[in-house]
């Protein structure tokens, strides 16, 4: 895993910029950078990097292609870069390295675009093409990594973070009310916009290419395998068995296995990270888990202790407390680049904090089982027998916020009209998404949740809180081989009980089937846990916090500019913000780190501590 960073101009584009770019994303690849310019200074590709596979210097990047003129930078890891390379040896071509990247370098010479839609992994990527003088950006499928541009007539610049982007001062840093309008509202967007105007993500499975064209720089978007693709062509499922499942899980964990620096496992306790580790551990009896401890009642640290256990392997217990929780919120806020309303995201920052104090770089994890196996309780709706504006009702009404507090949080002369637009927005993005998916309710369910909630931002804020500590996070059940074997499976496989009778309802009913045995009872039937550990930090601290944050904002004359940047929010009903729900504080609080840190500093350093933020101790 790696930062990437980069800039394609149709006039040189300052040096220093460029290096700027390279050097805010340190964080995200320590062990090296690297910067390629062409075009006398029109092109920039920069490179971090954090070495995991083939760690010789023959793999440092920027990585130039031994017969011809093209040149990568590349973040994520590669799974089947081993048969890729045989096909590839197959063919005549050369290899002086032993990892995934100079594979991708050849595979491109080989297959041109088409290469990206062999690619069973995680990565975004920049590649220049001398030959053809054009630039290409790819990102994977489900967006496991993630991939900023913007881009006008005269330049596009790009970065695995904003603060890349932000580097170059001449572009816009304003918010873009519409999607701080639907983290508000859901805790993730709709579209491949960003929290600010003029930045997008590359939407996953797509690829951007751009080249100069009568002194422009013109761009293209196009897919070159989304999740649509990889469900369309899904023929699997309908047979499966919990043999199966185990067989195919087992086999996407093994793939995730390799690696030349040290990886290790997160153990939460929980069904989903138990299930990594228990396949994991076959594989390696020797591997450690790590589990981030709060020492409350809400703790899951016994469930993982009683899974170590049963597995034989060694549980590596990372008891966090939390020092400053002011700058720890700044500092997260500066790392997550939006206003994340969710407290989880402080257990991967604990995660990798533990991980970097023991010198791990690599760790399995077990997102993306709840879209893959139906974990959610909303997953249950899609057995109601009510048409799909009825269930995106219901749907919308347990998931997002209020509109009685939407009117407490934005002034209405400002984003009154822009709030309900989004809502209805929201309404008919579902609707587009179910009639154009395919299979049953449930699978359409699935597939709304893995493009919006998993790519927008369950993905992205593991990925950021990890690489804060320089750690690579990733994620077997997110497989495209394994996604495609096992879409199709049947609705009673995945989910059992009544549709609107939460506390009866049963998600991922095949993957419980297929770890019994393996894990301990209690951990395969226990019910979906919520917030885990970080329960404390909403009923103590959060709400005096976000208090003083706003007095400060209203009176601090150093904040004025940041006030400014958030000219939507209702100031006038800020008193009463101690009245709103811990998810929305939290929201708000973030929101106000950002306009700061992001809007008016432009991430050009990490907020300045005087003691560290949170104690791990391992």
């Amino acid at each position: 895993m790696c930062g990437i960073s980069g800039a394609f101009a149709s006039k040189p584009f300052p040096a220093r910029i460029a290096e700027e770019m390279v050097a805010r994303l340190h964080h995200r690849g320590p062990d090296g950078s690297g910067l390629f310019s062409a075009l006398d200074g029109r092109l920039a590709l920069g490179h971090n990097r954090l070495s995991i596979v083939d760690l010789s210097d023959a793999n440092a990047q920027p990585f130039h292609a031994h017969s011809a003129d093209v040149v990568l930078v590349f973040n994520g890891e590669i799974y089947n870069f081993k048969s890729l390379r045989a096909e590839l040896e197959s063919l005549g071509h050369a290899f002086h390295t032993t990892g995934d990247t100079e594979v991708v370098v050849e595979g491109y010479l080989e297959w041109g675009k088409n290469v990206f839609a062999r690619m069973a992994g995680m990565f975004a990527l920049a590649l220049w093409d001398g030959r053809s003088q054009t630039l290409l950006l790819a990102r994977d499928t489900f967006g496991i990594k993630p991939l900023y541009y913007y881009a006008d007539s005269n330049r596009l610049l790009f970065g695995s973070e904003v603060k890349a982007i932000f580097a170059d001062p001449s572009v816009r840093r304003e918010f873009n009310l519409p999607v701080v309008i639907d983290l508000a509202s859901f805790g993730f967007h709709l579209t491949h916009d960003t929290v600010y105007k003029d930045v997008r993500q590359l939407p996953p499975g797509h690829i951007l290419e751009a080249h100069l064209e009568s002194g422009r720089v013109d761009c293209s978007l196009r897919r070159f395998l989304s999740l649509e693709d990889v469900i369309q062509a899904s023929a699997g499922g309908e047979g499966i068995d919990a043999e199966s499942v185990r067989e195919q899980l087992a086999a996407s964990v093994e793939a995730h296995l390799v690696s030349d620096a040290p990886l290790a496992m997160s153990l939460s306790g929980g069904l989903d990270s138990s299930a990594v580790c228990a396949l994991a551990s076959r594989i390696n009896p020797d591997i450690l888990c790590y589990t981030v401890g709060y020492g409350e009642e809400s703790d899951e640290t016994p469930f993982a202790k009683s899974v170590s256990e049963k597995l034989g392997i060694r549980q590596v217990v990372a008891n966090a407390r939390v020092l400053d929780l002011e700058n720890l919120f700044r500092r997260m806020a500066w790392h997550l680049e939006e206003p994340v309303p969710n407290i989880q995201a402080l257990t991967p920052f604990f995660l990798g904090q533990a991980l970097h104090q023991s010198q791990v770089k690599v760790v399995l994890l077990g997102e993306g089982s709840d879209e893959l196996f139906g974990g959610y309780p909303w997953h249950a709706l899609a057995k109601a027998p009510l048409p799909p504006a009825s269930i995106f009702s219901i749907y919308a009404s347990r998931r997002r916020t209020n509109a009685a507090t939407l009117g407490l949080l934005f002034d209405e002369s400002v984003a009154g009209t822009g709030v309900r637009e989004r809502l209805a927005f929201h309404f008919n993005e579902f609707q587009r998404v179910w009639q154009a998916s395919r299979g049953t309710r449930l699978q359409r369910f699935l597939h709304f949740d893995c493009t919006y909630q998993l790519a927008y931002s369950q993905l992205l804020r593991v990925d950021k809180m990890l690489m804060a500590h320089s750690v690579e996070g990733r994620v077997p059940f997110l497989h495209t081989p394994l996604l495609a074997s096992l879409w199709m499976m049947r609705d009673g496989q995945r989910i059992t009980g009544p549709a609107l009778r939460r506390p009866v309802f049963q998600g991922k009913a095949i993957l419980r089937q297929a770890m019994t045995g393996l894990l301990p009872a209690p951990v395969v039937w226990r019910a979906k846990f919520g917030r885990g550990g970080t329960q404390n930090l909403y009923q103590v601290g959060l709400t005096p916090l976000l208090q003083d944050a706003l007095t400060r904002a209203r009176r601090d004359p150093a904040f004025a500019p940041a006030r400014e940047a958030l000219g939507f929010i209702n100031w006038s009903a800020m008193d009463a913000a101690g009245g709103l729900t811990p998810k929305v504080q939290l929201f708000l609080l973030m929101l106000l780190h950002l306009a700061d840190i992001g809007i008016v500093r432009g991430f050009e350093t990490q907020p300045a501590l005087d003691r560290p933020v949170a104690e791990v101790a391992v």
